[in-house]
């Protein structure tokens, strides 16, 4: 048994050992199982523990807190965790700092540029543009691109990127977003997957005016310019 003490999360910590769960690698063999009982392919390394344990931990997408929530028949402020949007702007400043920190390069470098955009532009002639996927269908590529990686790393990489969309709707920050036609028609994941990805991304542009979202035609120009944030 750990004689660790007790993370800077007193509340989950607390909440994994009242279960018998007294390290961390338990604790995330036992979330996939659950989440496994729940009907959801969802799985955390230590290391994603080990955020959740921090000084400021992140906050779980949805389908990470339906798992937590059930799991530990606790809501999540009873296990230390506090959405952005109701932590004071310190904590905030901190937490962002956290994941900055820890993200792969590629998504360290998108959101430090976000970090202090008044609006965002996109171009992508391949797939839709993180921002605008779903889970299934960010999990498909993030495999997809990177088959060496476990279920649990590719899992970490899903959540941050649903991080960044969720950040980008909640503070309804202007966002162009131009797709080539044939990312409409790339095949990820299976039919169902690519199915609700498009509504997804219909409901996206119809439920955030702030959101633009412009389909390039076959045959057009590919030589126009790539916007960036700004």
């Amino acid at each position: 048994m750990s004689t660790r003490p007790l993370g800077a999360n007193a509340k989950l910590v607390s909440a994994r050992r009242a279960l018998g769960l007294h390290s961390q690698a338990g604790f995330a063999d036992a979330f996939e199982e659950h989440a496994r009982a729940m009907g959801m392919r969802l799985a955390v390394s230590v290391r994603q523990v080990r955020r959740w344990e921090s000084t400021d931990p992140p906050y779980p997408t949805p389908d990470y807190r339906r798992v937590l929530e059930d799991f530990f028949g606790k809501p999540l402020s009873a296990l230390g965790f506090t959405a952005f949007d109701e932590a004071p702007e310190e904590q905030m400043s901190q937490a962002w700092r956290s994941l900055i920190t820890e993200q792969p390069e590629r998504l360290h470098r998108l959101m430090r540029l976000e970090t202090g955009t008044a609006s965002i532009r996109s171009y992508e002639t391949t797939f839709i543009p993180g921002l605008l996927q779903t889970a299934d269908y960010a999990l498909a590529i993030i495999l997809m691109l990177d088959p060496t990686l476990s279920m649990a790393e590719a899992r970490e990489r899903q959540q941050l990127r649903m991080d960044r969309a969720q950040r980008l709707f909640r503070g309804g920050r202007p966002a162009w977003f131009i797709i080539a036609e044939t990312a409409l028609y790339q095949p990820i994941g299976n039919p169902e997957v690519l199915a609700d990805q498009l509504d997804h991304l219909g409901r996206t542009v119809s439920e955030h005016p702030s959101i633009r979202v412009q389909i390039l035609p076959p045959g057009r120009d590919s030589r126009h310019p790539r916007p960036a944030c700004s």
